[in-house]
């Protein structure tokens, strides 16, 4: 693995402590953005994260949800690329929990203190394989990590134990690798382009491989734990899915798919976003799996349009055009 997979895998495990420690408190939503639950365990894994991330890489993008989707590092009148915005670093000042220890870390303490003085090979780079170009993205910046510090805010609210933190890196608009960690089972799944994927359990490493099954009436279709929308509902009638299995978190219906335990997921919805994908699509296809949107073309990472306009398939490769085809104009 890349130096930055293992600095970024500390940084969600340290993240995870943070929500984690507001979860076994029984923490709640303070706040909503978008008519979605906010919480004090968002914010400061946000934080966390973008300090992290930025004293580690300060040359790179960042997107993070809880940062509004903006920029989390800006250009700053009379300041290099690499410089840091000290008021986001101000923010975070003091934040954060030692993911070993369990104790609140102090400003410039955690895996972010040394992780730039780790990094002395050359960063990741893109190599591209003959049979996955990435997509040509003209306006697409070299390097972008997206973030999202807690996804399943809803269930981590109702109690479900479906939440993970998810970082995943893009260049030149293209999701390379990624990392999404479940606190409440400390379960890591990881990997990348050219990388494999794997998942670190209970102190074992797995590797991670899609299932094969390519009859939609033997596969299993992981669906919205509060809900199935009906469009999804009337293609597993018409398709024959009978394995309907609730998950709550994008991040945790990927991973499930990764590793051969679920077999498909789709959204036909505007709803998610890039820091939604990012990490998830990286250990998808990294797991022989692909992801898409619904008319089966590449996601876009330009961080200029945030959101997955046309939606999202993930599956284990073999189901994917099918479901595809299923979906073409009925919505």
């Amino acid at each position: 693995m890349p130096r930055e997979l293992e600095v970024v895998s500390e940084i969600a495990r340290a993240a995870g402590a943070i929500v984690l420690k507001h979860y076994e408190a029984g923490a709640g939503a303070d706040a909503h953005k978008d008519g979605e639950p906010v919480t004090v365990a968002d914010r400061e894994s946000d934080a966390y994260i973008v300090r992290a991330l930025r004293r580690a890489f300060p040359d790179d993008e960042i997107v993070s949800e809880e940062s509004s989707g903006r920029l989390a590092r800006e250009a700053e009148p009379g300041r290099g690329a690499g410089s840091r915005r000290r008021s986001l670093d101000d923010e975070a000042a003091g934040v954060g929990v030692d993911s070993r220890s369990g104790k609140d870390s102090a400003a410039g303490a955690g895996p972010e203190r040394d992780a730039a003085a780790e990094l002395d090979d050359p960063p990741f780079q893109l190599e591209h394989a003959a049979d996955a170009e990435p997509p040509t993205i003209e306006h697409a910046p070299p390097r972008v990590w997206y973030v999202d510090p807690m996804d399943g805010t809803s269930d981590f609210v109702a109690r479900t134990g479906d939440f993970v933190v998810m970082i995943g890196l893009a260049i030149a608009g293209w999701p390379v690798l990624g990392v999404v960690y479940h606190p409440p089972s400390d379960t890591l799944y990881r990997g990348g382009h050219g990388l494999g994927a794997e998942k670190l359990a209970a102190g074992e490493r797995t590797e991670l491989q899609v299932s094969g099954v390519r009859d939609p009436r033997q596969a299993r279709l992981v669906v919205s734990r509060s809900h199935t929308p009906e469009i999804v509902a009337g293609l597993a009638s018409r398709l024959g899915f009978e394995r309907l299995e609730p998950c709550g978190s994008v991040g945790l219906k990927a991973a499930r798919i990764a590793e051969g335990s679920s077999d498909a997921y789709l959204h036909p919805s505007i709803g998610t976003k890039l820091w939604d994908t990012c990490a998830p699509e990286a250990i998808v296809v990294a797991a022989g799996g692909t992801f898409s949107d619904c008319d089966g073309r590449p996601l876009v990472y330009d961080r200029r349009h945030l959101h997955n306009e046309r939606g999202i398939i993930a599956s284990n490769g073999r189901l994917h055009d099918i479901l595809v085809e299923a979906l073409a104009g009925t919505w």
